[in-house]
C-alpha cells in the first residue's frame, strides 16, 4: 500500500493506492469530491496507470539487459511526482554539485 498526503488549494487528502486482483485501486479522503477527485488524477499520473507500456513491452522483451526483468515485472511502471513543484524539487536536490 502506498499513501501521499496531497493538497488541492488548502485542502488536505488523503490518498491510498494498492494492488487488488491484478488491478490497482484507488481511494482519496477529503472534505470535498472535488478535493478528491483531485487526488485521484494526481496519483493516476504519479503512478503510470493510464501509460500504456505494450508497445515497450513488445520491443524490449527479449532483450538480454532488460528482458528479464519485463517479463517477470509487467506490473513495474515509471514513477513520477504527482505534483509539478515536486519535480522541480527533486531536480534541484538530486543534482551532482561539486565545488572546485
Amino acid at each position: 500500500m502506498l499513501e501521499r498526503l496531497l493538497h488541492h488549494r488548502e485542502e488536505p487528502v488523503l490518498v491510498r493506492s494498492w494492488i487488488a486482483g491484478g488491478a490497482v485501486r484507488l481511494r482519496a479522503e477529503a472534505r470535498s469530491e472535488q478535493a478528491c477527485s483531485y487526488a485521484i488524477d494526481r496519483m493516476r499520473f504519479a503512478l503510470a496507470l493510464d501509460l500504456d507500456l505494450a508497445p515497450f513491452m513488445r520491443r524490449f522483451r527479449s532483450d538480454p539487459l532488460v528482458g528479464p526483468a519485463i517479463r517477470q515485472r509487467r506490473w513495474i511502471r515509471p514513477w513520477r511526482q504527482p505534483e509539478p513543484f515536486e519535480s522541480l524539487a527533486w531536480a534541484i536536490t538530486e543534482q551532482l554539485i561539486e565545488a572546485g
